[in-house]
């Protein structure tokens, strides 16, 4: 065997102990994942129409990907979610799991609290899993801002309770759900008072269009003008 034939195979036999040795270089996870030379398998994390989420789209990179701990997800680890009592439902981006309402067929849904669900770029989301990143923001706090492609009204302090100009397919106060897929709310309230989805939360009061989830046993409520309070 000639001297670079010998020096050849002893390059090789290093590389691949480097490789085997440092299966993923340069490549960071986060919140305890750990890296693998493969493509992730997010089929656990779908919308209920079976649609893969968006932060979900990419499943590798240079072929490697991160495995994740329960409570985290994404391709490097970095977007938290929180499972919903046991069901396939789960909340992101620090949205928080609440009980549902029913759909216009009667079935019981699971909605998430997304008033806290921003991420470490300060990203606001909203949404049936706090999954839709808001594209326009309206007002200077952040408060107030629109997903879906949707964009903020010209005047939108003049319209709390819909501020966005939603396409034909969705609806609520970021544009963020489905048509069809919560009810209509329809008490009648007195007094200039607005109809809510949600449990009624007087702390809440003044940015109600955040709450537009409910829980079983509140589905709806009126949200009183100042000088004026009572169910209706």
């Amino acid at each position: 065997m000639t001297t670079l034939r010998i020096l050849t195979l002893v390059v090789l036999a290093i590389g691949l102990c480097i490789v085997e040795a440092t299966d993923c270089p340069s490549f960071e996870c986060f919140n305890g994942g750990v890296c693998a030379n493969s493509t992730a398998n997010f089929s656990d994390h779908v919308a209920a129409n079976g649609l893969v989420l968006e932060m979900h789209i990419e499943t590798s990179r240079h072929g490697m990907h991160c495995e994740c701990p329960s409570g985290f997800t994404g391709l490097f680890c970095k977007r938290p979610y929180e499972s919903c009592d046991g069901t396939d439902h789960k909340c992101y981006n620090g949205g928080k799991c609440i009980p549902g309402l029913k759909d216009i067929y009667g079935n019981d849904q699971l909605y998430c609290d997304c008033s806290s669900a921003i991420d470490e770029d300060l990203n606001r989301y909203a949404g049936k899993y706090c999954e839709e990143k808001a594209i326009d923001i309206c007002d200077s706090e952040y408060k107030v801002f629109c997903v879906n492609e949707s964009k903020c009204k010209q005047n939108f302090a003049a319209y709390p309770d819909s501020p966005c100009e939603c396409g034909d397919n969705s609806v609520g106060p970021h544009c963020e759900f489905q048509k069809g897929s919560v009810p209509e709310c329809d008490l009648k309230c007195n007094n200039g008072g607005s109809c809510r989805l949600g449990i009624k939360n007087y702390a809440l009061a003044v940015i109600g269009y955040r709450d537009f989830w409910a829980d079983s046993d509140n589905a709806m409520y009126c949200e009183c003008p100042s000088g004026f309070f009572g169910a209706l």
